[in-house]
């Protein structure tokens, strides 16, 4: 239930970021081009059986993997041709019609085909499927959309076409989608529950580097001598306040022991402050 619900609100269309959209752009153009490879591959694969219908669809298809090359190339180039909505939408539109013209193929050649035909189909069906989800996992309503016009459809037919090679297929490809959705959600999640945690980092730095800065302005402006040591007693720094109490400069009192100071008083309250906390010393 909790995963249809999640499948519905992509009904919505939500504005990404600039980053994302630029990922996309750059993520995907370097997958098109084997795409059209494979494209020009399936033509001839496909041409003998579906005749003369493979060249419009591969007119089509091509002119859109170009087309979406060309989008790429004119967005890096100048990002303000157009409201970035609008870059947006008409890459989430060429991206699905590219999936829904690649499962229209697969839908019309199946039935054409013989049981190893189908099953070559079938495993170009989960190439791409795959490497759609790679190149878009930027945007993973964008990759969710893919897959479901991809593979649900041709799933359906391999289903109600009721050979035992087919129904297996179909099988195989709905449980492959539920995975392969399910990856993709789970990725989405992280990366939120990611960016939620390094927000969190970044606002907790913040108010250390503040809360910091007003230690340092209170050792430096503080009216009393103060000065830090480290575990072994030997002091590390002192404010101004403390050099006028005893007419020293800093170079001269900084790297001092404190258990070979004349007086050993002081040194067991300061032994104590370092594991027991807050001492008293009167001196």
């Amino acid at each position: 239930m909790h995963f249809l619900k999640k499948l519905l609100t992509f009904t919505r269309y939500r504005e990404v970021k600039r980053e994302t959209l630029q990922n996309l752009f750059s993520s995907t153009g370097k997958t098109l081009i084997p795409l059209i490879i494979l494209e020009t591959i399936l033509l001839f694969i496909l041409l003998p059986s579906m005749g003369n219908i493979m060249f419009f669809w591969y007119g089509a298809i091509l002119f859109l993997s170009l087309s979406r090359l060309f989008d790429g190339y004119q967005y890096k180039k100048n990002p303000k041709k157009y409201p970035f909505s609008f870059w947006h939408k008409q890459f989430i539109v060429k991206a699905w019609l590219t999936a829904f013209l690649l499962g229209i193929l697969a839908l019309l050649a199946i039935p054409q085909l013989n049981d190893h035909y189908q099953l070559f189909v079938f495993m170009i069906l989960i190439g791409i499927s795959g490497g759609a989800v790679n190149s878009l996992s930027s945007d993973h309503r964008i990759a969710i959309g893919y897959i479901v016009i991809l593979l649900l459809p041709v799933a359906a037919e391999m289903l109600f076409l009721q050979t035992w090679n087919s129904v297996i297929i179909g099988l195989l490809l709905i449980l492959y989608f539920i995975t392969l959705t399910n990856v993709v959600f789970h990725d989405h999640d992280t990366g939120l529950l990611m960016k939620k945690k390094n927000e969190e980092i970044a606002r907790v730095q913040s108010e250390l580097h503040a809360k910091q800065e007003m230690l340092e302005l209170f050792f430096e402006q503080a009216p009393i001598g103060i000065f830090t040591y480290s575990t072994d007693l030997t002091i590390t720094d002192c404010n101004q306040a403390f050099l006028d109490l005893f007419g020293l400069q800093k170079d001269e009192i900084v790297g001092v022991n404190l258990a070979k100071f004349p007086d050993n008083s002081p040194v067991e309250p300061t032994k104590k402050a370092l594991t027991q906390g807050i001492q008293t010393y009167v001196g």
